[in-house]
């Protein structure tokens, strides 16, 4: 199930720079092709162009809360035995707005479902990412400890606030309880690492040899890189 931008020109507020979290509009350190792990690149359908600057009318990839997630979009390619921890995850624009680089994060670690999630401690502030507060929201909010039992059952969850992006109909239980069609596997939710996350409203850096495609594995950031101009 694809993603359906809102029909405004409204979307998720950036943060603030901070280098240990989400640096924004920065440059990349030369540092960064020494850095291990695959690179997993895609086109995201809910960016769009405003003058120089991109406007992400999606919730996934969320930028909020100090933490860049990726939760309710790219289902099927989130089950991926190499969508894993130590994977670099870079969002581009698509290919009329020139396949500008919008987000790049390393995965500090992944999990299997939103309760489990909810409960992991590896995001601080959880309101700021929750749908059911929030329409830009990539979280689902347990109801009670019972959640965890039920953890792909979207009855245990509050339901999204109104004028969230998957309402109105049911694509958020489809985010809730998707598994991949022949393994069986849940798709995993995937949250960057502090200090090693890179976000750009104002990008700077696009891809080489455009058209981007709509996915693309690298062996490492060093490829990657040479991708880039």
């Amino acid at each position: 199930m694809s993603c359906k931008p809102i029909a405004t020109m409204v979307g998720q507020p950036f943060p603030k720079s901070n280098a240990g979290t989400i640096v924004v509009d920065g440059a990349l350190p030369t540092s960064i092709k020494r850095e291990s792990g695959e690179v997993f690149s895609y086109k995201l359908t809910t960016l769009k162009k405003s003058g120089q600057a991109m406007v992400q009318q999606g919730n996934s990839p969320n930028y909020q809360g100090d933490r860049i997630t990726l939760c309710t979009c790219m289902h099927h390619h989130r089950t991926w035995p190499r969508s894993r921890k130590g994977t670099w995850i870079a969002g581009f624009s698509d290919n009329a707005s020139g396949n500008k680089l919008f987000y790049l994060m390393r995965v500090i670690d992944t999990v299997d479902s939103f309760d489990a999630m909810w409960r992991s401690g590896l995001i601080s502030k959880l309101a700021a990412k929750s749908a059911s507060r929030d329409i830009f929201g990539d979280l689902y909010e347990p109801v009670s400890m019972k959640t965890s039992a039920n953890a792909y059952n979207p009855a245990f969850y509050k339901r999204p606030i109104a004028g969230h992006k998957h309402l109105p109909g049911s694509a958020w239980h489809h985010d809730i309880r998707f598994k991949h069609w022949a393994t069986g596997k849940p798709h995993k939710l995937l949250v960057g690492e502090p200090g090693k996350s890179y976000l750009w409203q104002y990008p700077t850096y696009s891809y080489r040899t455009q058209p981007h495609p709509r996915f693309r594995s690298h062996d490492s950031l060093a490829d990657f890189m040479r991708e880039l101009k």
